[in-house]
């Protein structure tokens, strides 16, 4: 305590601050027992039983003190603690929880700080409090009823261990800090609850990552994959007034202006580093994570094993010389087939790009509905799950050959065009309806953030907003930025797309 302007403070020794901290705590301890055996002799008042004190929650967890479904009043015999398990699903997590679930996607809202405890257990205490029982019972999954919490039979067990609890943490709180630094908590973040994250199907946040934010911020992650680009942002505006999550990330600098324009993203107030700097005409709600570049991606091996000279041109995917050796992704439901599009009525201007398309349609282009479709099935270089894949040319990123670097590290299997490159940003957003708006944007300036920025830069193979985050050395060796990157005005883009994509359709069909 501070003492007050002009007054001074005799100093207090240790041991004198032990004997009153314990006659103040042994009175408060004397006044919960007559509280008991005076004032609470009537059963019907005697509903309070120790798991109700919110003394002891379980370290980060942001449970209720029985582990009860809103509370001790109801069953829950399927209580689980919420520990991040990931699925064999690529980076989708299932993270348990003790709130009730409504649907997919859909969670009840978090807690109110008085109805949550806060501050986990001191480490010193947690051996007396197995021995007592006190923890032990908080882990099972039994309801209230199984813990004995009937009316009137243990509030002066409560009293006796929250009074010896307060005596023994007050004692060890006066011994000097260097001599009880082992026993000072993990810092972790005030956060309550869970957040709901909708992605794209190829969201690449680690396990270790998810855990750096449940750590600096107290939220549990769960991550809903919503397809490709595209897709995702049509599905975010269409469930606006019952969204299918917290926060949104995958929208970029070609789609996300629709969903702002829509009313399906709240307004981000937070501070962010000075290079990530926000989108033009969106400020408010949108936030820049990563960035990269889409291009027409090729197989080196397989040109290299026919004697055939790579692409370098747009008009080349079109020469009968590569006939049916191009998969692209759809610009209905795919950024990367969206921004290809875009890059092709750049380059050949609004009067030609439709011939151009037809002349790509006669050469047996294949079109897919998602990046990862086409990476991982039909690219000779890419995932190749399907071993009959038979495409060496794709459309990606500038940044694949990083990707495909051997193991020595000298070299790669996929070459870039960069003259075919269109630049990408790719942003998140908090919801509008969240159920857990703090939640979500905390996850949203966590993206910015170094931890994030790593992450998404090594396992996404996308560019960093930070600046303070180099690229590492595959990736700026194989795969940097080409330089050579074009783009379409993003008010031109969110005016056209629409009546573009219609355009596409009808000749693709």
């Amino acid at each position: 305590m501070v003492p007050l302007k002009g007054i001074s403070k005799a100093p207090e020794s240790p041991s004198a601050k032990i004997f009153f901290d314990f006659i103040i705590l042994s009175f408060f301890s004397f006044g919960l027992l007559v509280v008991y055996k005076f004032q609470f002799a009537s059963k019907e008042y005697l509903s309070l039983c120790v798991t109700d004190l919110n003394l002891f929650p379980r370290r980060g967890s942001g449970w209720d003190a029985a582990g009860c479904v809103g509370g001790c009043g109801r069953e829950n015999p399927n209580r689980k603690w919420p520990i991040m398990k990931p699925t064999g699903e690529r980076n989708t997590l299932r993270v348990p929880t003790t709130r009730q679930t409504l649907e997919p996607g859909r969670i009840m809202p978090p807690r109110k700080s008085s109805q949550i405890s806060k501050t986990p257990p001191p480490v010193f205490l947690t051996p007396a409090l197995d021995y007592l029982g006190a923890v032990t019972m908080f882990k099972t999954n039994r309801t209230r009823q199984d813990y004995g919490c009937k009316r009137g039979t243990h509030l002066m067990k409560g009293a006796a261990l929250l009074a010896g609890a307060l005596a023994l943490a007050a004692c060890t709180s006066s011994i000097p800090a260097k001599h009880n630094a082992a026993t000072e908590p993990t810092a972790a973040g005030t956060g309550q609850g869970e957040v709901t994250l909708v992605a794209y199907d190829s969201f690449p946040l680690s396990e270790e990552t998810i855990a750096a934010f449940k750590k600096k911020t107290g939220y549990d992650l769960k991550v809903v994959k919503s397809g490709d680009g595209v897709e995702l942002t049509n599905k975010i505006i269409l469930t606006k007034d019952a969204p299918l999550g917290d926060a949104v990330f995958g929208m970029d600098n070609n789609t996300a202006q629709a969903a702002v324009k829509a009313g399906a993203l709240a307004d981000f107030t937070g501070q962010l580093a000075p290079s990530v700097t926000k989108a033009r005409g969106a400020e408010k709600q949108l936030v820049p994570i990563d960035q990269g570049e889409v291009c027409v991606n090729y197989d080196i091996k397989y040109f290299q094993d026919k004697g055939l000279k790579p692409p370098a041109t747009f008009d080349d995917l079109a020469a009968p010389a590569y006939q049916n050796l191009t998969v692209v992704q759809s610009p209905q439901t795919s950024t990367p087939g969206l921004a290809f599009m875009l890059a092709t009525i750049k380059a050949k201007g609004e009067n030609s790009w439709q011939n151009y398309w037809k002349a790509l349609k006669a050469n047996g282009v294949k079109v897919t509905d998602s990046w990862d479709t086409a990476f991982n099935a039909d690219f000779t270089a890419g995932g190749n799950k399907n071993k009959s894949a038979a495409y060496p040319i794709m459309v990606s990123y500038a940044s694949s050959p990083a990707w495909a670097v051997n193991e020595a590290g000298d070299a790669t299997t996929i070459g870039n065009v960069p003259d075919t490159c269109y630049r990408q940003v790719e942003y998140a957003a908090v919801l509008q309806n969240a159920k857990n708006p703090e939640g979500a944007a905390a996850l949203v300036k966590f993206l910015t953030e170094e931890t994030a920025q790593k992450d998404l830069v090594e396992n996404n193979y996308m560019y960093p907003v930070l600046d303070s985050v180099s690229l590492p050395e595959p990736l700026a060796k194989f795969g940097a930025p080409s330089g050579k990157a074009v783009s379409l005005d993003d008010k031109q883009v969110s005016e056209k797309r629409e009546a573009w994509v219609r355009a596409w359709t009808e000749i693709m069909s």
